[in-house]
């Protein structure tokens, strides 16, 4: 569409319209023939929808049924309630045939029925829904135009519109625009003015929840009949009862706080508190300097700074902007100790320019941040209530906030800008380097929570004392090692306490007797730590591996994948091979989305750790490791696992990576949850994620002693072609027609 005239090009209003309705929100589960319309993945699992793509397939879908030289020969056709509405508002404005509710079998295809019909264009709201249309279609040759959600099939589909097509409020806008579209290009309506049509009229709304709310307006007014008459004086009783009203006019202060947005608003606003400061005699250090005279009983004083309870004086003040390099010129700026980390508001690293991509969500998460820290600034007398929980008044000093924001008594824990993940001197943190490890005595899970009483359950860990540098979720796949586990908690729980970090560990317990697959059990561990919490970063690590220097910091590195376990004594403590990426590996989610996370089909032991280090590379990134001297890591000795034998079949896989690492990932996950226990040392969850479909006695090509590491080399280095995007679709072909 870049060189589409400008009149055909989404405006404003539009998008505004497709956020409201909820058009960009698509499900938890994705198509593989789909990801190409896929924008992002949200923390909690839903699928973010470009919604550029969706304008450019509803332009081409309003060609081809305009294309169409008789209107009624385009079928429209919905079998779900929410579709049912907007298909036939949509048939009368265009003069389409409409078919909502039970598609009679046989319609498109059986010529004896009375309903028989020879439409030249289908047009279906839900591919899964309206399957039977769909097949029907394909019998006869007829081409199809489908609104699809993430995890909709495309087959038999020649024209997807990505889109939410579960909500009645998205699908109706959606079969509202494209009738707008289609009457534009036919030309009954101008693109000069809006359309007459409103629509909420497309909407489809439940029978009972209109009955219900006409019964409760009938209701309403019948209780306000009941007290109109003429009023007197009031009774004393209620008179004494009411409380006086304070006056905003005079008697109480409101507060005033500077929100600046943008690399623009940042700039000009930092330069102005410079100005400010130089202005009322603050120095660098929030204190008033030896010839300046404290003035705070100037309004424009009070205005615009706060006094701690340090007597330092902080600005009532937020800066935003999505690209973290613009803020950071403020906390590297002269007077960036007056700034609170909290008043300091980035997005991700790849979220500037979001107006030039046409993603207008990219922002969305940051406007709750952006509204809690506004009112953490503003906030000011603190009171409780008979429950104990906080009741916020106004006004009050500034001590009072229920988060120490304006004090440098909470400090983040990793202060500075730069990002040093194995460089933890330069931090306040309670790190000691090298450390003992022992195997014994093994100690009881009883021991293990008296050792560490701030240990929530699930595993959770907070620091009080600052604000924690990295939210790491450590992610743990395992089957009948209970003796490792413990050894691991033992020793787990003080080291990543000694970092500082808010962390939660993982158990993710294989259910059953089958095969192992710790690949896919790292998956289902991803998937649901991600339902618990927006994680910064996410540590894979076997339970068999137990640190041994806490200068290896569990964050992630926003720049690519970090391998971890760089020197184990199984090893001699040195890396067996350049792209190994075993034992202990940390990713931000958004970099295990990207390489669509491990595969699900290595069964056994071997060959996944290879995979991934592939995957890594055919999604553009690199991995980074610590020091030598700092990744340490001692492996607990034990016997070879019954139902985790060496896998046949690793290297024909391992071959295909190349191939498959797009349709066997995250995309591609199944598993039945069976439980979720929140104990005392971690979050244990327990998946039954089936079999080897191979089954126990099948076997594949023998390799000889001492291959292996030269066939991971020679597949390794193997260069991938060229790609566009994070997940290529170029591979991706429909059954029918094109996407």
């Amino acid at each position: 569409m870049s060189g589409a005239l400008d009149v055909l090009q989404m405006k404003e209003e539009d998008v505004l319209k497709f956020l409201a309705a909820g058009t960009h929100l698509g499900g938890t589960n994705v198509d593989f023939q789909m990801e190409q319309y896929i924008y992002k993945r949200k923390s909690d699992g839903i699928y973010i929808i470009n919604l550029k793509r969706t304008w450019e397939k509803l332009l081409l879908a309003a060609r081809a049924i305009v294309a169409i030289e008789n209107p009624a020969d385009v079928s429209v056709i919905s079998c779900r309630n929410t579709g049912q509405r907007p298909v036939l508002k949509f048939a009368a404005a265009t003069g389409a045939t409409p078919i909502a509710g039970r598609f009679t079998p046989g319609t498109f295809t059986n010529q004896i029925q009375a309903a028989f019909r020879e439409p030249r264009l289908l047009v279906v709201t839900d591919p899964r829904a309206d399957h039977q249309p769909l097949t029907e279609a394909s019998y006869v040759n007829l081409p199809t135009i489908a609104l699809c959600n993430t995890d909709s099939p495309l087959r038999y589909v020649d024209i997807a519109i990505p889109c939410n097509n579960k909500g009645a409020h998205s699908v109706g806008l959606m079969w509202w625009m494209l009738a707008r579209e289609v009457l534009r290009m036919r030309g009954t309506i101008s693109r000069e003015h809006p359309w007459e049509v409103m629509s909420d009229l497309y909407f489809y709304r439940d029978p009972e929840e209109i009955e219900k709310e006409e019964q409760a307006a009938a209701e309403k007014a019948v209780t306000k009949e009941e007290f109109q008459g003429e009023w007197t004086a009031p009774a004393p009783e209620f008179t004494a009862a009411q409380p006086e009203v304070a006056d905003w006019s005079e008697g109480v202060q409101r507060e005033c706080i500077s929100v600046h947005v943008g690399q623009a608003g940042v700039q000009i606003g930092n330069a102005c508190w410079e100005l400010f400061c130089l202005e009322h005699g603050i120095q660098a250090d929030g204190t008033f300097g030896t010839q300046a005279s404290k003035v705070n009983d100037d309004d424009s004083f009070t205005t615009f700074f706060s006094e701690t309870g340090n007597g330092k004086h902080v600005p009532r003040a937020v800066m935003v902007d999505l690209e973290p390099t613009v803020v950071d010129e403020v906390r590297a700026g002269t007077y960036r100790q007056l700034f609170h980390p909290e008043q300091l508001i980035t997005g991700k690293e790849d979220a500037a320019n979001n107006y030039a991509r046409g993603h207008y969500t990219v922002g969305k998460e940051s406007i709750d941040l952006v509204l809690d820290r506004i009112r953490k600034l503003g906030w000011s007398e603190v009171d409780k209530d008979a429950c104990g929980s906080q009741v916020v008044k106004h006004p009050a000093p500034a001590e009072a906030l229920p988060v120490p924001i304006l004090d440098n008594a909470s400090p983040l824990c990793s202060p500075g800008t730069s990002w040093s993940p194995h460089d933890p001197e330069e931090d306040s943190l309670n790190t000691v380097g090298p450390v003992s490890v022992s195997f014994s005595p093994v100690p009881s899970l009883a021991e293990i929570v008296e050792r560490n009483p701030r240990v929530e359950p699930g595993g959770r860990y907070r620091p009080a004392e600052c604000e924690p540098r990295s939210r790491t979720a450590i992610i743990v796949p395992h089957r009948a090692r209970e003796h490792h586990l413990r050894l691991l908690l033992y020793h787990l729980h003080p080291f990543l306490q000694r970092q500082q970090l808010a962390y939660g560990i993982y158990v993710i317990h294989q259910a059953g007797n089958g095969t192992f697959n710790r690949a896919k059990l790292l998956n289902v561990g991803v998937r649901e730590a991600l339902r618990d919490e927006e994680w910064d970063c996410l540590f894979l690590h076997d339970v068999d591996l137990l640190p041994e220097n806490d200068h290896n910091l569990y964050v992630c590195d926003p720049r690519g994948p970090r391998h971890v376990a760089v020197a184990m004594n199984k090893f001699g403590y040195s890396l067996p091979y350049p792209q190994y990426f075993g034992g202990v590996s940390a990713l931000t989610p958004d970099q295990y989305l990207k390489m669509n996370g491990f595969p699900n089909e290595y069964w056994g032991w071997g060959g996944e750790d290879d995979d991934i280090a592939t995957r890594v590379r055919l999604a553009g990134m690199k991995i980074s490791r610590p020091p030598t001297s700092v990744g340490h890591y001692k492996m607990v000795k034990h016997r070879g696992d019954k139902g985790n034998e060496e896998n046949p079949h690793r290297f024909d896989l391992l071959v295909r990576t190349q191939n498959s690492w797009t349709q066997d990932g995250m995309n591609s996950l199944t598993y039945q949850l069976l439980a979720r226990e929140l104990g005392p040392l971690y979050t244990n969850i327990t998946a039954d994620i089936g079999t080897d479909p191979r089954g126990p006695r099948s076997s594949g090509p023998r390799y000889p002693p001492g291959s292996s590491q030269a066939f991971r080399q020679e597949m390794l280095q193997r260069r991938p072609p060229v790609r566009p995007g994070p997940l290529p679709t170029a591979n991706h072909t429909a059954p029918h027609g094109s996407h």
